[in-house]
């Protein structure tokens, strides 16, 4: 939490009041610290270019690096570091990333004014870069910032206001969330780097119940340039993603913008684009989720070669829901808005609007199998635009006893429960919408 604090003399009776207001309310939103206790140490500061390695941690005597900050604040049980605007460089294929603690959050954005420090980090951009050009696996990938502790008391900590840019080598992250492990990303600008395979943020666990919770907040996800490239990678865990953009991601094959399954997923108010790739482009992959829940999202599905997706959900264990979207396929050669697999509990399908902006074939719902049916398909818009590929043009594709049933106008698709290609009752209201 950023606080501004500013010190005079009450009587006794008033300072007891105004202490207590401060810690019911909580501090300001304003991020300038000043005032003429401000050496008081709450949180670590931190300066690449003004700091010292044996400085004191304070406004006055910032620390050079952010890890110092860290072990510093971990030690002196402080309130969190805070971090002034530059790049610092470290380099995960010697073992020079930033390792988190669970109980210190970071904060970048700062600017060091002669020991005056104000916060805006659009203004003053605060950079972790990974020089990292070897090396990395699916399960230790080189990454930038390392969340590798484990399973930590209390909330998770919080990596806030920073530019963080992924390395090269076969595999790497911006950040990367290790079994068990949780953290908070909030406004923050994520670039995937050049590594064969490369991700913004990343976890892999083997035990769903380790408790791994990964929560990305008002940021933004682009980048990459190897083979694979996906913006957030969360397996075994769950994800909570709001406000936030994905998009501009670019591959030599294949692209997946949230890769995600094996737990609770909340994707909320978000921007999420497939990118570019001369394979195949995904914005959305639910794979094997417990509970899914999207909504109010513009999900555009990317320009893939072969083929893009918008959202792919495949699998999902308990009750889940897609609703209030706009979703566009993409232009691959195969554009599908919403794909539904091979589900144990099907996904509440409604108030979504399906399109597609290219493709020789064009799907806005796609069932891959018999057992594809979503739980309710009501109040959806089939776009015009789905019919206009040189090849299939199609608002929906049932599979019902191994038959394919492509369904091309509205009547059509408000009658599929009662044609029993859908369960009785699950189908209504459904508009098309032409220009």
């Amino acid at each position: 939490m950023n606080c501004t604090r500013r010190y005079a003399i009450f009587p006794p009776a008033l300072a007891l009041a105004v202490l207590c207001l401060f810690f019911t309310v909580g501090c300001s939103d304003d991020d300038t610290v000043s005032g003429p206790d401000v050496n008081e140490p709450v949180f670590i500061y931190v300066d690449g270019v003004d700091g010292a390695a044996d400085g004191a941690g304070t406004v006055a005597e910032p620390v050079l690096t952010i890890q110092a900050g860290i072990a510093l604040c971990a030690a002196e049980e402080r309130d969190g570091v805070r971090v002034a605007e530059g790049v610092y460089e470290v380099n995960s294929s010697t073992g020079s990333a930033i390792v988190m603690d669970p109980a210190v959050s970071i904060y970048g954005g700062f600017r060091n004014d002669a020991g005056q420090w104000a916060r805006d980090p659009d203004l003053h951009r605060t950079t972790i870069r990974d020089l990292a050009d070897a090396g990395g696996t699916y399960d230790a990938p080189r990454a930038a910032v390392a969340c590798g502790y484990g399973s930590q008391a209390g909330d998770p900590p919080v990596i806030d206001g920073f530019r963080i840019e992924g390395g090269g080598g076969d595999m790497s992250a911006g950040i990367f969330v290790s079994e068990g492990s949780s953290v908070t990303v909030r406004d923050c600008v994520l670039r995937v780097g050049p590594a064969a395979d490369g991700y913004g943020i990343k976890n892999y666990s083997t035990d769903r119940e380790s408790g791994t919770r990964v929560t990305v907040v008002d940021c933004t996800i682009g980048g990459g340039g190897g083979a694979g490239t996906t913006g957030i990678y969360v397996s075994r865990g769950d994800l909570t993603v709001v406000t936030t953009t994905v998009a501009d991601l670019l591959a030599t094959n294949r692209v997946f913008a949230i890769d995600c399954g094996y737990g609770d997923i909340v994707i909320a108010d978000c921007h999420v684009s497939g990118g570019t790739a001369p394979g195949s482009t995904r914005a959305l992959y639910l794979n094997e989720a417990f509970t899914s829940s999207v909504t109010g999202c513009a999900i555009y599905g990317g320009n893939g070669g072969s083929s893009s997706y918008g959202i792919q959900a495949m699998d999902t264990e308990q009750a889940s829901a897609i609703t209030g979207n706009e979703i566009n396929g993409g232009t691959g050669t195969t554009s599908v808005a919403l794909e539904l697999g091979w589900v144990e509990v099907n996904p509440a399908v409604d108030d979504n609007v399906f399109s597609a902006s290219g493709g020789t074939d064009r799907f806005g719902v796609y069932e891959t199998g018999n057992v594809a049916d979503p739980v309710s398909l009501t109040g959806n818009t089939f776009d015009g635009s789905l019919l206009a590929g040189t090849g299939a043009g199609v608002f929906y594709r049932d599979v019902t006893a191994n038959i394919v049933t492509e369904v091309s106008d509205i009547d059509s698709v408000n009658s599929l429960d009662d044609d029993g290609l859908n369960p009785a009752g699950t189908v209504t209201g459904n508009v098309v919408r032409t220009y």
